[in-house]
């Protein structure tokens, strides 16, 4: 359908993420006054009640075990398109445009919190979906508030036996969001919890691709519905984007991975859920456009081994939790080290690298 929220937004979603991999901006200029053709119809769809309502409500959050209000996705997404249209106003020196576009992005979430938010931290939307959205946009209006948030998505997760209820939408940001807030625990949780739904829910139904349905097939009851049952349809494969920038902690700093981010979260959970294990080795490689980064690492009782490649030509930043001790001076291509906040920022230049840390009590 026409202008549909989240499906019509990738209009504006994908040619942000092309230049993100990239450093190419081709595809900005190319599709710039497409994509302000698409803001400008989303400014057309107010009401009386309010300015900012985003795209259709066809689809929502779709296939969620758990649904929330469709208007509420139009909304967030909306602000997701302002966002990013002045992050690409930026890089194209649109001056005019960044501050129109940062301004509209303020003015929906001020709208957002007059419509969703009853309380601190609290809104009229209790599912997974809503929290996330408003956690990964910022759309709270304080740092007290965004911690509510938090233990507020945390609950929801927990209260649910450590499983997911979220859809195309929801999942696609799910762990990734998690990891962002610092709770990388509940993101494990979820990737390696074995009931419906969940990915390895699928496996075990003897899924070896990504399916349409938590449960397109299951060895109980055979094959689902055949009117939408694909089996190859990869939207809850988004857990892949999780699986890469922060299990393995590979990300760029910039556009086109000129400037690298290797941050890791190793699975250092105290409390496991029932039959879960802790994962103890990760082991990664992406071929970005400026050469092959890796990173791997181990957990050897108290001691953690990193194992990272730099391609030529390219800087990184090497980050771990500050608790983390036996990181050597610089020197041997090490530029620096530092300690900010939680973290010890290590920046390194191209080569191959091997740390041996011993993770403090």
């Amino acid at each position: 359908g026409k202008g549909e929220a989240a499906w019509a937004d990738a209009g504006i979603i994908v040619p942000w993420t092309v230049y993100s991999m990239s450093g190419n901006k081709t595809i900005l200029e190319e599709n710039y006054s497409a994509m302000s053709s698409y803001m400008n119809f989303l400014a057309s769809r107010s009401d009386d009640k309010f300015l900012y309502n985003g795209g259709g409500t066809r689809y929502g959050d779709w296939l969620a075990y758990q649904e929330t209000d469709k208007r509420y996705i139009s909304v967030v997404y909306y602000a997701y398109d302002a966002l990013l249209m002045a992050s690409m106003a930026k890089v194209l020196d649109k001056t005019a445009d960044v501050e129109k576009y940062n301004q509209l992005f303020q003015n929906i979430k001020a709208e957002f919190n007059k419509r969703y938010v009853i309380e601190k931290g609290t809104l009229n939307q209790d599912t997974q979906t809503a929290y996330l959205y408003a956690l990964k946009l910022n759309l709270f209006n304080s740092t007290e508030e965004t911690q509510i948030a938090i233990d507020k998505l945390l609950k929801l997760l927990g209260s649910n036996d450590n499983k997911l209820a979220t859809g195309f939408i929801g999942t696609a940001i799910l762990n990734q969001t998690l990891s962002e807030v610092g709770e990388s625990d509940m993101a494990y949780n979820l990737l390696l919890q074995r009931d419906n739904p969940s990915w390895i829910y699928s496996i075990d139904q003897g899924a070896t691709t990504i399916w349409e349905r938590w449960n397109s097939y299951t060895i109980k009851d055979g094959f689902g519905d055949a009117k939408m049952n694909s089996f190859n349809h990869y939207s809850y494969g988004a857990v892949v984007e999780w699986m890469y920038a922060y299990m393995a902690g590979i990300r760029t700093e910039d556009a086109g991975f000129r400037n690298i981010i290797i941050e890791p979260q190793p699975d250092f959970r105290k409390t496991l859920p029932k039959g879960q294990e802790c994962i103890t080795e990760v082991t990664a490689q992406y071929a970005s456009i400026n050469g092959l980064i890796k990173s791997h690492w181990k957990i050897r009782g108290e001691n953690i081994e990193y194992k990272i490649s730099i391609p030529a030509n390219t800087n990184a930043k090497f980050i771990v939790p500050i608790f983390m001790n036996g990181l050597p001076k610089a020197g041997n291509g090490i530029k620096s080290v530092s300690k900010k906040a939680d973290k010890t920022i290590v920046e390194l230049g191209s080569g191959e690298y091997y740390f041996n840390l011993r993770i403090a009590n």
